[in-house]
């Protein structure tokens, strides 16, 4: 057995016919009726613009009550059924969308509106209270200004007091600062001086110390040095002079050796001299 739908809740007409559009713009009218025509299918437009009604004694669609639909026995639907079930379908989805965008313009309209209204409200009670602000700081400008002449003076009066007494206590307490300030300044700069003296001295003792300690270094390298080069030196005239000494006394002991064998030889001819004139003298006694 065939259901209607739930959604739109209708009981399609039994004597079987589609409805004209002169219909459909009686009972949704001219303009919901006219965005049905744009928007629906071209077969259920061409079907409208054909199609006659059979019958015009009722209308073709009806919403039944819950006693009816439990009443009613439904048979199979045919073609023009399903096409005007359709049809009604479409017609209230058409409806409900454009009665929800109706109301939505409404709305934001509505809500535009009292906005407007609600700023422009708003902007008149701004400047009312500027307004009134302004006759009110007037008012009271007019009402204090000789106040405020008068306190004005008086208080310039008293300034001009506070400041030479200030003025006076302060050069007074200038000139015990200064003078408590250069003391300060020249005991912090007499500790500092010694300290810088000390540490100065210090450093100079330091570096003397280690220039020293190079120079000695150095003056030892130097004269070890030297004293290497002396020993060399006097090492090779040592070996110099013994050799020189070695050749005088060979040269020395030759002319010793020679001299020793010429006094030989002169004691020799001495002797020899002296015998012959002792024989001589020998053999001149023994002639007589």
């Amino acid at each position: 057995m065939h259901q209607t739908s739930p959604k739109c809740n209708i009981k399609l007409c039994s004597n079987n016919y589609v409805p004209p559009s002169s219909v459909i713009r009686a009972c949704l009218g001219p303009s919901l009726a006219q965005v049905f025509f744009d928007y629906t299918h071209h077969d259920t437009i061409k079907l409208l613009n054909v199609l006659t009604p059979l019958k015009t004694s009722k209308a073709c669609f009806s919403i039944p009550s819950d006693g009816q639909l439990s009443e009613c026995r439904f048979i199979p639907p045919t073609d023009h059924q399903i096409v005007k079930a359709f049809v009604h379908q479409n017609i209230l989805e058409i409806g409900e969308a454009l009665l929800e965008r109706v109301k939505k313009d409404i709305e934001e309209s509505l809500r535009d509106k009292i906005e407007r209204q609600s700023r422009e409200k708003f902007y008149l009670y701004q400047a009312k209270k500027r307004r009134e602000a302004e006759l009110h700081v007037q008012q009271l400008h007019e009402k204090y200004e000789n106040y405020i002449e008068t306190v004005q003076y008086e208080l310039q009066k008293q300034l001009e007091a506070e400041w030479s007494k200030a003025a006076a206590e302060c050069a007074k307490n200038t000139q015990k600062a200064v003078v408590q300030e250069r003391i300060n300044v020249t005991n912090e700069m007499m500790r500092k001086m010694r300290a810088e003296m000390t540490h100065v001295v210090q450093s100079l003792y330091k570096d003397f110390e280690e220039l020293f300690c190079a120079k000695r270094d150095n003056i030892i390298a130097d004269f070890n040095q030297i004293m290497r080069e002396k020993h060399v030196k006097l090492k090779k005239e040592m070996q110099e002079f013994k050799e020189k000494v070695n050749r005088d006394l060979y040269i020395q002991r030759r002319q010793f050796e020679m001299q020793n064998a010429a006094d030989l030889i002169n004691v020799l001819c001495l002797e020899r001299l002296r015998n012959n004139r002792e024989k001589h003298i020998m053999h001149k006694y023994f002639q007589h």
